[in-house]
């Protein structure tokens, strides 16, 4: 139940920085970074435990695919800078 809220308030912060645009590229890595344990902790056993199972591939590459997309997103962000840039 834990993993459950876990994942849920990261999902939510990285949504709220990113639409403030403060701190994109650190949430949107580790939202990445959390998507990414999710699926090898809960849809990794799911799929070796049934490799020919339609809803297991879909559930374990469904959710890679939106992981490698976030961390795409997370690398395609600007570096913050501590001075500002006028």
């Amino acid at each position: 139940m834990f993993l459950i809220y876990f994942v849920g308030v990261i999902l939510i912060l990285a949504g709220v920085c990113l639409l403030v645009n403060k701190k994109g590229r650190m949430a949107t890595t580790i939202l990445g970074l959390t998507i990414l344990l999710t699926v090898l902790w809960i849809y990794l056993p799911m799929l070796l435990a049934a490799p020919k199972d339609v809803v297991a591939l879909n559930y374990f590459f469904d959710t890679m695919l939106f992981c490698g997309a976030i961390l795409l997103l997370a690398n395609a962000l600007e570096k913050e800078t501590s001075v500002a840039q006028i």
